[in-house]
């Protein structure tokens, strides 16, 4: 498992890149909602608050208050929700229809796609976890991205 000193250090590190594939993503997603406007009712595409990424901050309670979570995390490079972007859609339906779309298209931009249905208990949303490669330092480092998936009144119960 990943310590709290290699987080802060790889945090800094890695951000501004995490928090350009985060753009990009969100960018990539609008342009999806736009293209397939007449098939799919789609409520919002979203970034964290402020655009910004997972906070340093959570990835660390994560560390510390769930080692659960991260640990099957060797390198930070491994989690795959520090940056992410949400769509909402109104109805089942649009979501389980855009899940299909986005398997196709994410697959074509991004690298190792694994699409995945969570049905657990209320909580129900699709999520996709993918790679970009970014040269920093020199060397080619893979970050990951998660796009989550949700209806309307499944964000509203995951967010209460």
């Amino acid at each position: 498992m990943i310590s709290v000193e290699d987080a802060k250090a790889c945090y800094i590190k890695y951000q501004s890149y995490y928090r350009q594939l985060q753009e990009e993503v969100f960018i990539f997603l609008n342009k999806i909602k736009e293209d397939k406007s007449g098939q799919i009712d789609i409520e919002s595409v979203s970034q964290r608050p402020n655009n910004q990424i997972k906070l340093l901050s959570s990835i660390i309670k994560n560390i510390e208050e769930r080692p659960d979570k991260y640990s099957q995390v060797k390198d930070f490079t491994d989690i795959n929700d520090i940056a992410g972007v949400r769509i909402t859609c109104y109805c089942q339906s649009d979501r389980d229809t855009l899940f299909d779309i986005l398997d196709g298209e994410l697959r074509q931009e991004y690298k190792d796609v694994v699409g995945d249905k969570k049905e657990d208990g209320a909580y129900r949303a699709c999520h996709y976890n993918f790679s970009k490669s970014f040269s920093i330092d020199g060397a080619d480092i893979k970050l990951c991205c998660e796009v989550q998936l949700r209806t309307v009144l499944g964000n509203a119960w995951a967010v209460q």
